[in-house]
């Protein structure tokens, strides 16, 4: 999506910045960690693997970080190169 040569990149910047509030709010929540666990528990015991601490908070982490930083920061230059290929 966001490599179209027809894509508004202010516009595209709206949607990574929705992902990351949808993530954050998510992590946030203990409850939601808890229900995805107790899948995790009972999936892994149907197939006699064994459950290790959560590794999800550092995943979510670098996920949050990475978009911001590629997607979200550079809003500004989007914007700049819309001025300059303005017709």
């Amino acid at each position: 999506m966001l490599q179209l040569k027809t894509m508004d990149l202010v516009v595209a910047v709206r949607e990574p910045q929705i992902v990351t509030r949808i993530l954050i709010d998510k992590y946030n929540d203990d409850s939601v960690w808890g229900e995805l666990f107790d899948k995790v528990i009972a999936i892994s015991n149907r197939h006699d693997v064994p459950v290790r601490k959560p590794r999800l908070y550092p995943f979510v982490d670098h996920l949050v970080s990475e978009i911001s930083k590629r997607l979200i920061v550079p809003e500004c230059r989007f914007k700049a190169d819309v001025l300059f290929h303005l017709e």
